[in-house]
């Protein structure tokens, strides 16, 4: 799986518990042993037991910033990369989450980014670029989505594939 959106973050922003303007966004990153469940896994207790770990990584992850663009029938939401300085981590996903404070039972998941292979950087900063989902009206289809999530490393991106989010798949 390349990367995906949680089943969850559709329901968490219709009802309101995922707001981009109220920031409270993280990244952090997962180990190969993490096998993602869009439709069970909701919250980051779904995911924590899989976080890495190892000098320049709290748990957690980082925090990150989220950009809403809006145009008519359509809708980005634009996440800024991140960079854990001097890192000696091995990682092999990204998980994109809202925090609620210091519960994960809490924590909303957005997306998962799978890198393709293990990252890993030996005291040395571990990057991570910028990541946007796309939600626009196409005819009569008012809920195509078009995600583009390009991760870890300068010269490392791959966007997943592209949802329809009326469709079953």
């Amino acid at each position: 799986m390349a990367g995906a959106i949680y089943d969850s973050f559709w329901a968490d922003m219709a009802e309101g518990n995922i707001k981009v303007s109220e920031g409270g966004f993280y990244a952090m990153l997962v180990s190969a042993d993490y096998v993602p469940d869009v439709s069970a896994h909701a919250r980051r207790g779904d995911v924590q037991a899989h976080e890495v770990a190892g000098a320049g990584y709290a748990p957690g992850g980082l925090p990150i910033a989220v950009e809403a663009q809006r145009a008519p029938g359509r809708l980005e939401l634009r996440f800024a990369g991140q960079v854990w300085r001097a890192a000696t981590i091995r990682a092999r996903a990204q998980v994109i989450y809202r925090r609620r404070g210091d519960d994960p039972a809490r924590d909303e998941l957005v997306f998962f980014n799978d890198f393709g292979a293990d990252v890993t950087s030996t005291a040395d900063d571990f990057s991570i670029g910028p990541s946007t989902i796309t939600i626009s009206r196409q005819g009569a289809t008012p809920c195509a989505i078009r995600s583009a999530i390009p991760p870890a490393k300068v010269n490392w991106s791959r966007p997943i594939a592209s949802a329809d989010c009326c469709s079953s798949a």
